[in-house]
């Protein structure tokens, strides 16, 4: 999807492209604002991409293995127990990396939210 911001209106058909869960991907994005620098511009267009695309993988991939470390270092790491602490691991790391990936993801919501509303509030 491309997204060209030229107007206010363009900021909020931008919006409504906001969801929690099933945001577009977006391929390229065009901002141009008579009083804003080309920087500036160039700012929003990076950070409105990057939110636009983000998916939380990283916070998921991060509390995945995290907790591995975390229940491996716990139990300690004798051979006799093996198999329970990657049992253990593995019950506890997906349900925490799902919930870790849906934060991030709503996380990356609010931030997109926040900063297409402060677009929307410079001098059109």
């Amino acid at each position: 999807m491309n997204i060209i911001i030229n107007t206010v209106n363009d900021i909020e058909i931008a919006a409504s492209y906001n969801s929690w869960l099933s945001r577009p991907t977006v391929r390229n994005i065009t901002v141009s604002h008579n009083k804003m620098t080309a920087e500036t511009c160039s700012d929003y267009e990076n950070r409105i991409k990057y939110l636009f695309n983000d998916c939380g993988c990283i916070w998921g991939a991060l509390v995945l293995v995290l907790t591995f470390l975390v229940v491996f270092n716990f139990y300690g790491f004798e051979t006799s127990v093996i198999w329970r602490k990657i049992f253990t691991s593995v019950v506890i790391a997906i349900p925490s990396a799902f919930v870790a990936k849906l934060l991030a993801l709503r996380w990356s919501y609010y931030c997109l939210y926040t900063t297409l509303n402060k677009l929307k509030e410079e001098n059109w």
